[in-house]
């Protein structure tokens, strides 16, 4: 399977994650909204860190991308992954199903293998990744 088929797998993957931990239960009490506010938030403030032309949502960067070291991407490498796994936490903990923490484990594991493919595309194209990202975690703070 060639590496561009992969990437689409595991967007659709990504989607139909999402989509099953929203719309699979109830919507979480209003506690929890502040979680979902904080999520939001750091999408939209990795979002306006990155420079003009590199969002994608494949694991494969646009060409005309760069390679960005602030924002939140001065603690985490993947910081809109990181935004995902919150809300998907925040979903299956505010209103549980088994189908949600099941999904939500899945999201994990598909986003660990965008971030395997992504980071060895970054590496390819701008060779100077390595050094720019070192002793940035990946996905957590302290952890990975």
């Amino acid at each position: 399977m060639s590496e561009r088929t992969i990437a689409a797998v595991l967007v659709a993957a990504q989607f139909t994650g999402i989509g099953i931990v929203a719309f699979g239960g109830p919507w979480p009490p209003h506690w929890s909204l502040a979680g979902l506010g904080i999520a939001l938030a750091l999408v939209a403030w990795s979002y306006g860190s990155m420079s003009s032309g590199t969002f994608t949502v494949s694991p494969l960067p646009r060409t005309e991308g760069a390679v960005t070291r602030h924002g939140p991407y001065r603690w985490v490498r993947h910081p809109m992954y990181l935004a995902l796994l919150l809300a998907a936490a925040v979903f299956t903990i505010g209103a549980y199903t088994p189908l949600r923490a099941i999904t939500a484990v899945g999201l994990l594991i598909v986003l660990v293998a965008k971030i395997r493919i992504e980071e060895r595309a970054l590496q390819a194209r701008h060779p100077e990744y390595a050094a720019t990202m070192a002793g940035v975690p990946r996905l957590l703070p302290l952890l990975w």
